[in-house]
Parts: structure tokens; sequence; C-alpha cells
């Protein structure tokens, strides 16, 4: 698997993006990733329709089966945290974008590490077809 970058956009219930619980909420989400030692993640600054101000996506690129299971279990981690967590990942890769959207408690680390797998999957057949 080459690496391919998925976006991570945070939403907390129907809090604004710009509210601090979200901010906080981003920010325990980004130092997670920053301290899996496989990934490389960055923020992008987005401007959002109906908000106010810029929203934050991080990037975190995947360029492997251990990058996939470090980014499952740490958005697993994360979203215990707070049921009113939620997660927006995208994939876009030659014009054609793949979304999920994980939300729960509970989630199951291997349903979260099959999705996306087949995210990555699907991006990249993709681009060699």
């Amino acid at each position: 698997m080459t690496g391919v970058d998925a976006s991570l956009t945070v939403h907390l219930g129907s809090i604004p993006a710009h509210h601090e619980a979200v901010v906080t909420a981003v920010a325990d989400l980004q130092a997670d990733l920053q301290r899996a030692p496989q990934l490389r993640t960055r923020e992008r600054h987005t401007g959002g329709t109906g908000t106010k101000g810029a929203v934050v996506d991080l990037v975190v690129t995947l360029a492997g089966s251990s990058s996939l299971a470090a980014v499952a279990k740490i958005v697993q981690l994360w979203l215990s945290r707070d049921r009113r967590r939620s997660l927006t990942v995208s994939f876009q890769k030659n014009g054609k974008e793949t979304i999920i959207t994980v939300e729960g408690d509970p989630i199951s680390i291997d349903n979260l590490t099959y999705a996306l797998s087949a995210a990555v999957q699907a991006d990249e057949s993709t681009e060699s077809g």
C-alpha cells in the first residue's frame, strides 16, 4: 500500500466546530495520533459552510497495515471518552472521494479496521483503474 492521506473531521453532537469543546476534542485526537510513531499527521484548515472561522481537519498518512491498526485503535479510544463524539474520515484521489462516518461508544476495533482498510483499497483501485 502506498501512503494515502485520510482527512479526519471531528464532530461533537450538534456543537459548532469553533466551540471550545470541539477544539479541545480535536486537540485530544491530534495528540493521540502524534504519539503513534508510525503515523504522520498534520492540520488542514478549511472554511466551513455556515460556520464561523476555519474548520480544522486532521490529516494522517496511512502507509501500511500497522498505520491502519494504529489509527483504528486511537479512534476507538478517542470515541470512548465522550458519547457525543463522531468522526468523518475521507480519502480523496483522482477526483473520487470515499467517506466513512465513525460514531458510537462501543465500536468494534475489527469493524473499524475493516472500514478503514476497505476505504483505502477502494481509493487505491480508483488510482490504478
